[in-house]
């Protein structure tokens, strides 16, 4: 005789992880050290940078979302540096006017983002100013790691879990501030689009926490086999510039 499932009442059946969850990683800029860009054809690594090391499991998304200042008008360049492979994404910049000298400002342009070439390779981030001598000070943001990742810099925004087919186990997400006057709530949900209209699902509750890992929680095995169901971090009250990231854990079946 069986019970739920067809498991046979007095045992279980381990369910089929296709992904386990792997929590986000992030590592902050180095806001203490200044820069000097001696060359304006060189890009230079902030002292107290700290690396990122890429998953050992398996390849996930990196991006390097920042803000800096200098004491110099002219442009930063911002890039992020897969120091393993000797590699670099397309540097974001942005153009410091004069009269904003030593003035914060935001890395507006989409991030940089690139996948691991090997597991486990190092990444850092790396600055470079237009005029020679120039100082650059990063002020906030970092490098941040996960299976998603979406450049938000709207006041509202909504983005889509992309898993088909599967059951989602778990999932997580996290808020990196690119400003120092960044802010932004997100609610998770879920929405069931029908033939004359839709509603939402809000699971959990929402959070207006910046750089740290939050766990959604009320979340069921929700399957992303019909094209009517899909899984949101809906956000609102967006300041400056944030990165998001997800991490999510999938399995073959519902057990």
């Amino acid at each position: 005789m069986s019970g739920k499932n067809g498991v046979p009442y007095g045992g279980s059946v381990p369910t089929t992880v296709l992904k386990a969850l792997t929590e986000i990683q992030m590592v902050a800029a180095d806001i203490v050290s200044v820069t000097t860009c001696t060359n304006n054809a060189t890009f230079y690594e902030p002292a107290l940078q700290a690396r990122l090391t890429s998953n050992a499991v398996y390849k996930r998304y990196i991006s390097v979302k920042v803000s800096a200042q200098s004491n110099t008008a002219g442009t930063i360049s911002v890039e992020l540096r897969n120091v393993t492979q000797g590699t670099s994404g397309t540097a974001v910049t942005v153009v410091i006017a004069g009269g904003q000298e030593n003035v914060e400002k935001a890395i507006a342009a989409t991030t940089v983002t690139a996948q691991a070439t090997n597991l486990g390779d190092v990444f850092t981030i790396r600055v470079k100013h237009s005029v020679n001598g120039a100082t650059v000070t990063l002020n906030s943001g970092g490098m941040m790691e996960a299976d998603l990742l979406t450049d938000l810099s709207t006041n509202t925004s909504t983005y889509i879990a992309a898993f088909n087919g599967v059951y989602l186990n778990s999932w997580k997400y996290m808020s990196l501030a690119g400003l120092t006057t960044a802010a932004v709530t997100i609610q998770p949900a879920w929405r069931y689009q029908f033939a004359g209209g839709y509603f939402m699902v809000n699971l959990g509750s929402s959070s207006s926490v910046l750089n740290s890992s939050i766990t959604v929680t009320g979340l069921l095995k929700f399957t992303y086999a019909a094209t009517n169901i899909s899984l949101n971090l809906i956000s609102s009250g967006i300041a400056s510039q944030v990165l998001l990231g997800q991490a999510i854990g999938v399995s073959a079946d519902n057990i």
